[in-house]
This record gives structure tokens, sequence and C-alpha cells, in this order.
């Protein structure tokens, strides 16, 4: 055996974490920038019509939701930019094809994620539909599935930034 490949250690197998550079954080992160990607395209609001129309009769159905591409100005940039950014790192560790990184994961990464968190936060608590009501209909907001898969996305990029072994 050579002394250079004594230095280096055993190879691990083709395609395995370890020759691709990806630890389980990468692999957590950048599972959350695509589960925040999907969030945003998902239902994040919608109305529900309650009350009595006696031309029409009974209402019930929700009508119309909205996404995060609708309901936001800023936050759904916000949000697009950190998803990317967590594929993107994995994309650089995966193929090695980018210049070396004097920055450490952690310091980039996991501080986005927490951004991403209290964007999706933010957008949740602040829904563009408000409740109207009069003596026929009432229209009430309703939370969609979406805020909360990208919560979860946005939590599994912090998450994953921090699980990384130092860089």
């Amino acid at each position: 055996m050579r002394r250079a490949e004594r230095a280096r250690g055993p190879r691990a197998p083709h395609g395995s974490a370890r020759s691709s550079g990806l630890a389980f954080g990468d692999l957590l992160a950048a599972a959350g920038g695509a589960v925040l990607l999907v969030g945003m395209f998902l239902p994040w609001f919608g109305t529900r019509l309650s009350g009595r129309l006696p031309e029409i009769g009974s209402l019930g159905s929700p009508i119309e939701p909205v996404d995060a591409w609708q309901a936001f100005g800023v936050i759904d940039v916000v949000l697009f930019a950190v998803a990317a950014l967590a594929l993107g790192h994995a994309a650089y560790r995966a193929t090695g094809a980018l210049p070396a990184s004097r920055v450490r994961t952690r310091v980039v990464l996991g501080p986005l994620g927490l951004v991403a968190v209290a964007a999706v936060l933010v957008g949740l608590s602040d829904s563009p539909i408000h409740e109207v009501s009069n003596q026929l209909v009432v229209v009430e907001p309703q939370l969609g599935a979406g805020g909360f898969v990208a919560l979860a996305g946005a939590l599994a990029i912090s998450l994953g930034a921090w699980m990384r072994p130092a860089d």
C-alpha cells in the first residue's frame, strides 16, 4: 500500500454519502429545501362560506385557496431564496464543482433556516383573508396545509445545517 493511500484511509463505496461529500445534515437541509418549495405551491389560506341564501341554498364549500406566491409580496421571495440556497449547497457538496467555501455551513445556512422559520410564522399569522359577515353569509378564513409544509421544510433546513459536522 502506498503512503498516500494509507493517509487517506479506506475508500467509501461509490455513491455513498462519504464519497459524495454529503453528510446527513446536508441531506436533511436539501430535503428541507425541497419541502419548503413544495409548500410554497400548496394552499396556505382559504375561505369557507357559511350561512343561507334563499336563492342559492346552503353554502359550505371552500373557495379560491391562496398559495404563498399569491399571498405575499416579500416573504415568498425570502422563502424561495433560502430553499434555493439549501438545494444549491447540497449540490455543491455532492459534486464539488463550485470553488471551495471559506464560510462554514452552520454560520450561513443555519441562521437562514431560522429566518425562513420566522418568515413562515409571520406569514401564517398575517392572513390576507379576513372574516366578513352579514345577515345572510359569513366568510371565514382558514389555514391550508401549505404553510405547515413550508414550516416543516424551513425547520429541516435549519436543523440540517446545525447537524452538519464542522466544515
